[in-house]
Order: C-alpha cells, then sequence, then structure tokens
C-alpha cells in the first residue's frame, strides 16, 4: 500500500502509452495459475502460424519456465520484460481481473475478459450483501466507495468483450460486469474444447486423472466452491470417508487453490487415515479431470455447469445453503439449475452415491438435459477458434487462421504436442 500512489500514477500514465495490437498478453488467477479459459486460448492462439504475438505473464517463476520449456512466451509480471511487454501490449486476456496480468498498465488497452465459469451465485456488481466488500465497491456510501476503490481497484476496470456460453449466461455479464449485451460474445469457453475433443490429460492433473481411471470402483470428483467467510465450509473429512466406503466409491478432492492456500488441507497423518479419500493437486485444470470420473460432487461451483457437457452424473452436497446464501445470494432458486440430488446431511450424501453409482443420471435426465440446454449453446469443442475469428474481426486484423482452417491447426497442434514428449 506505501507504493499505492505512485501505482496508480503509472495507471493514469498508461492509458498515453503506444499500444500494440498485435501483442496480446494473457494471464489468470491474479498471475498465480497457469490455467482455466486463459491458458487454453493462449495456447490455441500461440500454435496458430502467423497470429499475433502471445505472452503468457505469471507471478510465479516455475510456470514462466515451464512454459518456456514446452515453447511459449513468458515473462514474470515482477520483472522489468514483464512490465515493459505488458504496458506495450494492445490486448489483455484473463479470465477474472486485469490483475491476472498487470492492471497498473492496462489503461489504455482493448481488454478481453474470458471468465472463469458459469456459475449460480452472485458475483461482481450483482452482489447484494451489504457487509460484502464488493458490495460497498461498487452500491456502498460515498467513503466506502472511495477506501475500496483505492484497494481494489481492479474490480472498477471494465472489459471491453466478455464471454459467454449462452446468450442466459450473456445476460449475467451485464449486471456482473457493467458492460451492454453487445460486448458480450456467445462463443463458448475454450477450456471445454480439449475435454469436448477427448484430448489426454496433462501437468498436475494428470497423476490424479489416471488415478482415477485405475480404480476398480466408482469414482466422484468432490470439488467445493470457495467460500468468502470460511476457510473451507462445514465439511469433516471422517464423515466424508464413512460414506464413501458405504456407498463403495472413491472420492478425489479438489479444493478451491484459494482454500488451499488458507490451509483447508488436512495434514498428512490424517490423510493416510482415509483411504477412501485422495487429494488432488489444487493446481490441477478441472476440465483434465472429469473426463476419467464417474461423476461429480460439488455446491454452488461452476464445475457442475463443465460437467453437464460429458452427460454424467452431479451431486449437489449443500449442508450450509443457508449460511452460504446470506454471504452471497443465489441467481436463481437452488432447485432449478441444480440436475442432481440436493444432500443436506452426509446420509443423504451416502445415499446419492449409491444411486448415482447404479443409474448414473438417472432420474434427473430430462432435467439435466434442458439445463444444459439453457447453459451451453455449442458442445463442438471449437470454442477457441471462434474467441479468436471474433477478436481479430473486432480489431480488423489481417493476420490468423479462421475457423475453417480448424483441421490443419489441429494438425499442427498435435505435431507440436508429439515434439514436445
Amino acid at each position: 500500500m506505501v507504493f499505492r500512489p505512485l501505482h496508480f500514477a503509472v495507471y493514469w500514465l498508461s492509458g498515453g502509452f503506444r499500444r500494440d495490437e498485435s501483442l496480446w498478453v494473457f494471464g489468470s488467477w491474479s498471475g498465480k495459475l497457469a490455467g482455466d479459459n486463459a491458458v487454453a486460448l493462449f495456447e490455441y492462439v500461440s500454435r496458430l502460424p502467423n497470429g499475433p504475438r502471445c505472452v503468457w505473464i505469471s507471478a510465479d517463476q516455475h510456470i514462466v519456465r515451464e512454459l518456456h520449456t514446452r515453447g511459449f512466451a513468458a515473462e514474470l509480471s515482477a520483472s522489468l520484460a514483464g512490465w515493459r511487454t505488458c504496458a506495450r501490449a494492445g490486448v489483455y486476456i484473463y479470465d477474472g481481473l486485469t490483475r491476472d496480468v498487470n492492471h497498473w498498465v492496462s489503461r489504455g488497452a482493448k481488454k478481453l475478459l474470458l471468465r472463469h465459469g458459469v456459475g449460480i451465485k452472485r458475483i461482481e456488481r450483482a452482489i447484494n450483501n451489504p457487509s460484502h466488500k464488493l458490495f460497498k465497491l461498487f452500491h456502498g456510501s460515498w467513503w466506502q466507495r472511495s477506501i475500496w476503490a483505492v484497494l481494489i481497484p481492479w474490480h472498477l476496470s471494465k472489459p471491453d468483450w466478455c464471454l459467454a456460453t449462452s446468450p442466459e449466461h450473456a445476460a449475467q455479464a451485464v449486471e456482473f460486469f457493467g458492460i451492454d449485451r453487445s460486448q458480450v460474445w456467445v462463443t463458448g469457453f475454450p477450456r471445454h474444447d480439449k475435454m469436448l475433443q477427448g484430448g489426454p490429460p496433462t501437468g498436475a492433473a494428470a497423476n490424479a486423472a489416471q488415478a482415477m481411471e485405475r480404480s476398480v470402483d466408482p469414482t466422484y470428483l468432490y470439488m467445493p466452491t470457495f467460500r468468502d467467510h470460511s476457510r473451507f465450509g462445514n465439511v469433516l473429512w471422517e464423515a466424508l470417508e464413512h460414506q464413501a466406503e458405504r456407498a463403495g466409491v472413491d472420492i478425489f478432492v479438489k479444493l478451491h487453490f484459494v482454500d488451499f492456500q488458507r490451509g483447508a488441507l488436512p495434514s498428512l497423518e490424517e490423510r493416510q487415515a482415509w483411504p477412501r479419500i485422495s487429494w488432488v493437486d489444487p493446481d490441477s485444470e478441472p476440465t483434465d479431470l472429469y473426463g476419467s470420473a464417474t461423476g461429480l460432487i460439488t455446491d454452488y461451483s461452476s464445475v457442475a455447469f463443465d460437467m453437464m457437457l460429458l452427460d454424467k452424473p452431479i451431486i449437489y452436497f449443500i449442508p450450509d445453503l443457508s449460511s452460504f446464501v446470506e454471504d452471497r445470494s443465489l441467481l436463481y432458486p437452488i432447485d432449478e439449475v441444480t440436475p442432481g440430488p440436493k444432500c443436506h446431511s452426509f446420509e443423504e450424501l451416502g445415499d446419492a452415491l449409491i444411486a448415482a453409482s447404479e443409474s448414473g443420471v438417472g432420474p434427473w435426465s430430462t432435467q439435466y438435459e434442458k439445463v444444459r440446454q439453457r447453459f451451453h449453446t455449442y458442445t463442438d469443442g471449437r470454442s477457441s477458434p471462434r474467441v479468436y475469428q471474433a477478436l481479430i474481426e473486432e480489431l480488423a486484423l489481417g493476420f490468423g487462421h479462421s475457423m475453417d482452417d480448424q483441421g490443419g491447426v489441429e494438425e499442427r497442434v498435435a505435431q507440436s504436442e508429439v515434439a514436445e514428449l
């Protein structure tokens, strides 16, 4: 905070920088991860011949090195080269906020918000809890707005364009981000492409995916959402172990990386006492895991909408529904967009696991299909080329390949992946 006045001065000056719209910078999760829609689109565009120059910006030196070994351009956000690249870039592409790349030199660049997912909880400008910091930032008194604008100014930066998976999802963006509907592109999410095309898991997800595939019992991913005011929610791992044993399933827990950083992961000694529970690297790309699992356990997370693309059973474990809604009210009645059993206790969770292992989606199939059609316009695994095409047309750039050349691009991507091995 000591340097905040200087940061704001740099931010305003950056609006006068000469930008190169053929230089695109990408980032995700405040620069701490290389994943989500941003890395999927980054890899796709980076592999195109005669396309824009793409640079991944990260706060983690290990991520920068790993991308370099794979032949991609990457810079450390805190380095002079990183600042210089971000200051020159004409296009910022990120999953959540401009600080995913570098907020302080983002003014004047064109910004494309890819988004983290399709959610049912209110975010950003739509949060209506007066005690929440984002409510204070957008809707509070003048002094509340002023204080939070200094503390978290990147939330005020509006994107020029934003992605959506369907028209209904696009309508949410207007309320969430304060932009016009015309600025929202219904393209689908780039991170779904590999999953829908059946690509093999890579990186941190590979070990967990292989372990799920080796299991002789049904396997379920448990992916709870991030909570605002608790380290983790109401999960008792002993009770989860007991229900997994009762249902004859193995459960792979992937914590939200924020909860992981808060210390929600039990000690090694505790984890060893629960043979039915395995722990997935929190940096794993979720879409690399779905294909290997029998089904999904979640709560209010957008991961449920990802799994719907694969026709696998989804169980909603929501023992803290009342307290969660006090912090983050939901966009829809919980039963409307959750095509699976709603479990309020561990006993109900165990019953749902048994039923799902026996009958899959089962009695939820009709609602399942309705919700999927409501939130997924495209299921063809070609969202990355759609986004790329929309962006180069909006920028009036003459390079790159259209969606019609996707076959040639896929061939070059396959050759590149073989070369990396």
